[in-house]
C-alpha cells in the first residue's frame, strides 16, 4: 500500500520524508489544479526530485488541468530539454496532453487525475485504451463501487483518503467559470460553494462540504494500490500528523466521505458551519453580467502584511509588505470607489484576518501598484450578431421532445436523457431529427450494453469520456460531443475525431475567439441560451427541502446571500444539479445555435423561437435562413 503525500511547498517535502511517505505529488507554478498553492519553480522541482529520490521516495508531477496548445508545446519542450528530470509519473487530465506525453515520453507512467472523472468500468476501459497505468478514481464513489471498479480492471487504482471534498463531481464544476471566469478546471476555483446561502427553512453555509476522512475504509479495499492525501495548501504538519496516525493504525475522527455512502446520515458530508470563513471587511452586490473581483488581506496589529487580489478569471496576484514600508491609512470604501471608477470592474468582497472595526494601514506603493495593475474589463465573448445556420433545442422532458418535433418537424431537438433510469424508454422518444444526449453518470456501474445497442443508427451526443469506447462497435448515424467532454486544444480535437466525432460543442468556459481557434473548420454548436448546470453533485438536499423521493424533479430555490444571486436545484434519481436561475445568453450567433429549454413551458419556448425569427431572420419550420 502506497501513502501519497501532497507537496505544495518545500516544507511539505521535508515533512513527507520525515513521515515516511512512499510517494509525493506536486506541481509547477502553472498547469496544475492547485493554482493558489505555492507550488514549485523548475529549479525547485529539480531539487525536490533529487531530494526525494535519495530517500527512495517517488515524485508524481501534477499537470492536471485543461491546457491550450501552446502550453502543451511548452511542457513537451521543457522535458525534451531536461530528460534527466522526468518525474516518476505524470498526473494528467487533458486528453491532448496525454497523447503528446505518450508520444514523447512513452516510458513514464500516466496517472489519470481525479479531474478526469473516472467512476465506472466503461471509464476504466477507456483509460486502458488511452495507455494509462493508474487511475485516480472520482471522490464521489462508495466503497462497494470502488471495489467493483477495481475488480473489473487490470489498471492500478488510487483513491483519496483525507482532505477537501468538493460538492461537485470531479472535473465537472462550472460554478466559478460561468459566473466569473475563474475555471476550476484550470485550478482557479473561487470557491463560490462556500458562500452563505438560504432556503425557506435554513440559512448558512449550505453547500459547504467538510473534509473527507476515510481511513477506516483501507482494510476493506486491498485492491487500491495508493491512498492519496489532499493538502497542497494545508499546514504540512497537519498532514504529517495524519500520516503518523495512519501508520500506527490510529483512526482519526470523524470518519466522513462518499466511501461511507451517499446519504448524509452515513457519510457526514454536511455542515452548516463554514470552518474556513474569513471575516468580511467589505461586501457589495455581485454584478452577474460584469467582471467581479475580490481581495483578501492579511494584517498584523492593523498593518497590512499581504494583500491578494483575485481577478475575474480566478487568478491570484499577491502583494507583500516591503521591508521599508511607507504606511498610510487604508480607507476601504475609498479604495473600492477608486477601483470601480478607474477600471469599471465591480469589487464585491474584501476579506481579512482582523475585525472590520480595526483601523488598517497599508504601504503606499503597494496600494498604488495594486490599483494601477487591475486590468479594465476583459472581453469574453464576440459581440457581433450573425445569422445562425441552424437552431437546436435541448430539453430533458420526453413529452416536450414529442411536441416540439410535431410543431417544428424540420428542427433538431436534443433529448437530454439525463439519468440512466430513463435509458430504457429513451430510444422510443423522438424522430430522425432527434439527438440523444447520453446521461453523464453511471455511479452504480450498471452494465448498459443492452440499452446502448438500441441507439444503433441514431444521432448520439456523448457527455462522458468512457462512452466513446462503450459505443465503439455500435454504428451510429452521427456522433457528437457535449461541452462536458472538454476540448481546449487541437490535440484533443484530433484524438476525438479518431472516434468518429463529427460535431463538437464549444466550451462555455472559453470565448468565441478561443473556441474558433481550437475547433477551426469542424462543425460546432454553441450554447447561446439556457440554464446550464454549474454543479453536478451526489449530495442530497432532502435535509433542506424535506423531499421524500429523488424522482421529484421540481426546482428548489437556493439564494446566495453573499452575492444576491438566485439558484435552482434540480434532482435526478442518481445525482443533482445546481443551476443559475437566470438563463445565460451569449451574443455570438453563428454556426449552430443551441437553446437549452429545460423547464420552460411550450409557450415560453415558442416565444423564444419567435425572438430568434425577429432578431436573426431565421425560419424555424423550414430550417433555412431567410434572405
Amino acid at each position: 500500500m502506497e501513502i501519497l503525500f501532497p507537496a505544495g511547498s518545500m516544507k511539505h517535502v521535508g515533512v513527507a520524508i520525515r513521515s515516511g511517505a512512499n510517494a509525493v505529488y506536486g506541481g509547477f507554478k502553472q498547469w496544475n489544479a492547485r493554482d493558489k498553492a505555492d507550488n514549485f519553480s523548475f529549479n525547485q522541482y529539480k531539487s525536490v526530485l533529487d531530494k526525494l529520490h535519495k530517500h527512495g521516495i517517488k515524485f508524481y508531477l501534477t499537470l492536471n488541468t485543461l491546457l491550450f496548445d501552446n502550453e502543451i508545446e511548452k511542457i513537451i519542450k521543457l522535458f525534451n530539454q531536461h530528460p534527466e528530470y522526468l518525474p516518476d509519473a505524470f498526473i494528467v487530465t487533458d486528453l491532448g496532453l496525454i497523447s503528446q506525453l505518450k508520444k514523447h515520453f512513452a516510458k513514464i507512467p500516466i496517472h489519470l487525475s481525479t479531474q478526469f472523472g473516472v467512476h465506472n468500468s466503461d471509464d476504466m476501459k477507456f483509460a486502458e485504451q488511452l495507455g494509462a497505468t493508474r487511475v485516480i478514481l472520482a471522490r464521489e464513489l462508495t466503497k462497494d463501487i470502488v471495489k467493483k471498479t477495481c475488480d473489473n480492471s487490470k489498471l492500478e487504482t488510487e483513491c483519496f483518503i483525507y482532505g477537501s471534498q468538493c460538492i461537485s463531481f470531479s472535473g465537472q464544476c462550472y460554478f466559478s467559470s460561468l459566473l466569473n471566469g475563474g475555471s476550476g478546471n484550470r485550478g482557479k476555483c473561487e470557491i463560490f460553494c462556500r458562500d452563505n446561502y438560504s432556503t425557506k427553512c435554513a440559512k448558512g453555509n449550505l453547500l459547504y462540504v467538510p473534509d473527507m476522512n476515510c481511513a477506516g475504509i483501507i482494510k476493506d479495499l486491498p485492491q487500491v494500490v495508493s491512498w492519496k492525501i489532499e493538502g497542497r495548501k494545508r499546514d504540512p504538519e497537519q498532514v504529517g500528523a495524519f500520516v503518523d496516525k495512519l501508520k500506527r493504525n490510529e483512526l482519526v475522527y470523524p470518519q466522513t466521505g462518499y466511501m461511507y455512502g451517499t446519504n448524509i446520515e452515513n457519510n457526514g458530508l454536511f455542515n452548516e458551519k463554514h470552518l474556513r470563513a474569513m471575516p468580511l471587511l467589505y461586501t457589495a452586490a455581485y454584478n452577474i453580467s460584469g467582471n467581479n473581483i475580490s481581495f483578501n488581506i492579511k494584517s498584523e496589529n492593523g498593518f497590512v502584511q499581504e494583500i491578494t487580489f483575485i481577478d475575474s478569471c480566478g487568478t491570484g496576484h499577491k502583494y507583500i509588505r516591503p521591508k521599508h514600508a511607507q504606511f498610510i491609512n487604508f480607507d476601504i470604501d475609498y479604495f473600492v470607489d477608486t477601483i470601480q471608477q478607474q477600471t469599471g470592474i465591480n469589487v464585491y468582497k474584501i476579506t481579512g484576518n482582523e475585525s472590520e472595526n480595526n483601523e488598517l494601514f497599508i504601504d503606499k506603493n503597494i496600494l498604488e501598484n495594486l490599483i494601477k495593475h487591475i486590468p479594465n474589463k476583459q472581453e469574453r465573448h464576440l459581440n457581433k450578431k450573425i445569422k445562425p445556420a441552424e437552431i437546436w433545442l435541448e430539453t430533458d422532458d420526453a413529452n416536450t421532445v414529442s411536441v416540439l418535433q410535431q410543431k417544428y418537424p424540420n428542427m433538431t431537438v436534443i433529448y437530454n436523457i439525463a439519468s440512466i433510469t430513463n435509458l430504457g424508454q429513451a430510444s422510443q422518444t423522438g424522430s430522425k431529427n432527434t439527438i440523444y444526449k447520453l446521461p453523464m453518470f453511471n455511479f452504480e456501474d450498471v452494465d448498459l450494453t443492452k440499452y446502448y445497442s438500441v441507439f444503433s443508427g441514431k444521432r448520439v451526443m456523448f457527455t462522458h469520456i468512457g462512452q466513446l469506447s462503450a459505443f465503439s462497435e455500435i454504428p451510429l448515424q452521427e456522433r457528437l460531443t457535449d461541452y462536458t467532454i472538454s476540448i481546449w486544444n487541437k490535440q484533443t480535437l484530433k484524438y476525438l475525431e479518431q472516434y468518429g466525432i463529427n460535431i463538437f460543442t464549444a466550451s462555455p468556459e472559453l470565448s468565441f475567439k478561443q473556441n474558433s481557434q481550437i475547433l477551426g473548420d469542424v462543425k460546432i454548436n454553441y450554447i447561446t441560451y439556457g440554464k446550464l448546470p454549474l454543479v453536478f453533485t451526489r449530495m442530497c438536499f432532502k435535509h433542506l427541502f424535506g423531499c421524500k423521493k429523488c424522482q421529484n424533479t421540481q426546482l428548489k430555490n437556493l439564494i446566495n446571500i453573499d452575492k444576491g444571486i438566485d439558484f435552482d436545484i434540480k434532482c435526478y434519481p442518481d445525482y443533482r444539479i445546481i443551476l443559475l436561475q437566470q438563463p445565460i445568453t451569449n451574443n455570438f450567433v453563428t454556426g449552430i445555435n443551441r437553446l437549452v429549454v429545460n423547464d420552460m413551458t411550450l409557450e415560453e419556448i415558442s416565444n423564444l423561437i419567435k425572438n430568434y425569427q425577429t432578431c436573426y431572420g431565421y425560419t424555424c419550420n423550414q430550417n433555412t435562413k431567410r434572405r
